[in-house]
């Protein structure tokens, strides 16, 4: 490797450590750098960076600033005095010779040192808007041998011929105290914050390519054009102290005002629409600006639900609050009053035709016992029908409509050519059951029903008919009881009730199982599933109220009662045979 590869890479490496200082550490400043010897003319906050200066602090402690257009000029020199001879190259932000890397929080600019003579003596200076901002000497020499004689504490050694990559880092405090956006030699208030416009944010940051050496080309995607310098002036009168009068936000809908420079008047800036301005009041609403004026929100509903013992209230600081009403306050309920006890209400006093058949005394006295055949003159006297009725009868031939598949798959209706028509065919096995009908169907509690159904199952079919405990839109409320299904299979009622054994033979059967609806239940979903890995077959299954029929003669027939339902008349059960 030849002494100047090594001297360049030996300045790309001191450039890769100075982009990668932290600028959180406390700054030493009393290290300038030096121009031949002496102090450099450089102003706080601003540094040359390696190769040029070799000399850094540890840290930087100020915040860059990636929105400035400095000038780079290489100027020959007269030493010992330093009087410019003649300007070797002029290197600006808006030719874009001078470029900015917001990331690495540095400027540079890449000049080649091709026309420089040995025998000659330069200058760099950093200027911007005609103030220098720092300065720095060069020495050429004309071979890498040379360089160990350069007294790199002072001068900037450089091998002529080589790219020298000139960079340097200006902070805000460099040439923008304040942080406006307007240079202090140009402020009209250097030390305080009153920007003539907003600075735009940086892009996103984007990807270094692969053996992109940004010191010697602009490949870097993360260096970007310099902007041009802001040649906005600020308002005069009112952006310093003892200079005129200053502009406060007059209230919560507004910023501070812009100042008129020429009579020093502060006009209004109205904050976007939808911004809080709250009065402290939470029972008005939650106050917003629109337009410039807070104007009020929505008061909040404080309401204390169906709890006939609870009282709402509105905090100004807190909203919405419940508290318990006293103790023996009335509570009127549906159909039935109490006296209010802790917060709830208790002693419950039905009126006459009405009883609380589930205990619940929130809901009042939910039953007619004039009209309900489950509760008929009183809870719990069921209105049994003197034969049976059919409270729910599935036709396939009239469509799917009533059924709903719960592994969302479709309801399978087809036909094979039996007697049977349309039946509904599963072949999958799912757990839980597979097909419910859609919505509840209303029975009485404590009530006799039979459920049956004809089903044909191949020898590796498992079919399952029963029922569930719903509310009146289907959704499922309580347990399950499977009625029809696999020979030893329990119902899940009292004293180990079995199911009706299903013969798996490949043959249409008819099937029937009796059983009394469970307490407090009023709507009930039917469900067909099957187990096995075979076809499973349904077709016409019934719910009845009271007894099971008798098996119908025919095949695929349904049975036929010839008998009316119960009917509760003025709390009178009644079941009159045709």
């Amino acid at each position: 490797m030849t002494n100047a590869s090594r001297f360049a890479m030996a300045a790309v490496g001191l450039g890769l450590w100075a982009s990668c200082q932290s600028p959180s550490a406390t700054l030493d400043t009393s290290q300038a750098s030096l121009v031949n010897g002496a102090p450099a003319a450089s102003t706080l906050g601003f540094y040359f960076l390696p190769p040029i200066s070799w000399q850094l602090p540890p840290h930087f402690d100020g915040v860059f600033a990636p929105d400035l257009s400095p000038t780079v000029l290489v100027d020959e020199v007269q030493l010992p005095g330093g009087q410019t001879v003649a300007n070797v190259a002029t290197l600006t932000a808006t030719d874009r010779k001078v470029r900015r890397h917001p990331w690495r929080e540095l400027y540079i600019a890449r000049f080649d040192t091709s026309r420089l003579d040995p025998q000659r003596h330069y200058r760099v200076r950093v200027m911007l808007d005609d103030e220098q901002l720092g300065a720095a000497d060069l020495a050429v020499v004309a071979s890498a041998a040379d360089l160990k004689s350069i007294d790199t504490a002072h001068v900037t050694p450089v091998l002529a011929g080589m790219t020298l990559p000139i960079k340097f880092r200006i902070e805000r405090k460099a040439a923008d105290q304040d942080g406006d956006g307007v240079p202090d030699w140009r402020d009209n208030c250097p030390t305080i914050y009153n920007p003539p416009v907003a600075v735009p944010p940086l892009p996103g940051k984007p990807v270094t390519p692969a053996r992109c050496d940004y010191n010697k080309s602009d490949c870097d995607p993360q260096e970007l054009d310099c902007l041009p310098a802001s040649r906005l002036q600020q308002p005069d009168v009112c952006s310093c102290p003892g200079n005129g009068a200053n502009c406060p936000a007059p209230d919560a809908c507004h910023t501070a005002g812009i100042c008129d420079p020429t009579t020093g008047s502060c006009g209004l800036v109205a904050v976007p629409d939808g911004t809080p301005c709250s009065d402290g009041n939470a029972c008005n609403g939650a106050e917003t600006c629109q337009a410039g004026i807070c104007t009020p929100g929505t008061p909040p509903a404080c309401g204390s639900g169906s709890n006939p013992c609870q009282a709402a209230s509105c905090d100004p600081v807190d909203g919405c609050r419940v508290a318990t009403v006293v103790d023996g306050a009335p509570c009127p309920l549906a159909n039935g009053a109490g006296v209010c006890q802790g917060g709830v209400c208790g002693s419950l006093t039905c009126a006459a035709g009405f009883g609380d058949c589930d205990g619940d005394a929130s809901n009042g006295c939910e039953r007619d016992l004039s009209s309900d055949v489950g509760n008929c003159g009183a809870c719990g006297a069921a209105c049994t029908p003197s034969c049976q009725t059919a409270v729910f009868t599935e036709t396939w031939e009239s469509g799917a409509g009533a059924w709903r598949a719960v592994d969302s798959n479709p309801v399978a209706v087809t036909t094979d050519g039996s007697p049977c028509g349309q039946f509904q065919r599963e072949t999958l096995s799912f757990s839980g059951g597979r097909v419910f009908t859609k919505a509840g169907i209303a029975v009485n509690a404590g009530a006799v029903y039979c459920l049956t159904g004809w089903i044909r199952g191949s020898t590796d079919a498992i079919p399952f008919v029963g029922m569930q405990i719903s509310d009146a839109d289907g959704n499922l409320t309580g347990g399950e009881h499977w009625l029809i299904g696999m020979p030893g299979y329990t119902t899940g009622y009292a004293n180990g009730d079995m199911v009706t054994p299903v013969t798996s033979s490949g043959d249409w059967a008819y099937y029937a199982k009796s059983f009394t609806m469970d307490p407090g239940v009023s709507d009930v979903v039917l469900k067909d599933e099957n187990f096995g890995t075979g076809a499973a077959d349904f077709d016409l299954i019934q719910l009845w109220a009271g007894a099971c029929p008798s098996a119908p003669a025919g095949f695929c027939a349904a049975p036929d009662p010839a008998c009316q339902p119960a009917l509760c008349l003025s709390g009178t059960c009644s079941s009159p045979k045709l």
